[in-house]
Formats: C-alpha cells, sequence, structure tokens
C-alpha cells in the first residue's frame, strides 16, 4: 500500500507529476547505445574533452521528441551539460 501511495504522491504529499503526467515516464537508455556513444567519444566529453563526472545527454531533448537513439545521444561532462540545458 504505502509503495502505491509513494508512487502517487510525492514526500510533501501532493501528487507528482508523473502521477499527472504519465507521458513524461521514459525508457533508461539501453546498454549497447551508452556502450556506441562512450566508445564513439573515446570516454570524454564531446564539448571539452574532459574525462570526469561524464553523463549521456539527449541532442535533442525527449521534451522536443528526441530519442534514445545512438545519434541522439552524447557523452558530456556534468559542467557542459548543465550549460546546454534543453537547447538544441
Amino acid at each position: 500500500m504505502a509503495d502505491s501511495v509513494s508512487r502517487w504522491f510525492g514526500a510533501s504529499g501532493t501528487r507528482s507529476v508523473r502521477a499527472t503526467r504519465p507521458y513524461l515516464r521514459r525508457e533508461p537508455l539501453n546498454q549497447t547505445v551508452k556502450d556506441l556513444v562512450w566508445n564513439r567519444a573515446g570516454g570524454r566529453c564531446e564539448y571539452c574533452a574532459s574525462n570526469e563526472f561524464l553523463e549521456f545527454d539527449h541532442i535533442v531533448p525527449v521534451s522536443r521528441g528526441g530519442s534514445n537513439t545512438y545519434r541522439n545521444i552524447q557523452l558530456l561532462c556534468q559542467t557542459c551539460n548543465r550549460r546546454k540545458g534543453s537547447r538544441l
């Protein structure tokens, strides 16, 4: 019971965004896609070539119709990823 309640309500007791908009739920990145992107980038940020705090990022954000394909994922360091935000 508590598990189903926590899925619909946040810690503050208000309804969560995912409960009211289930279309926001997205599929996790496939490990094969992650491996391909990592190898393409050489294990470095594709903007600044850093090899610390790396994250997988959508080139075209999911909120704008982007997909989880190899061509739409890039490897960025945390700083570059935050700077980019949801811009194209």
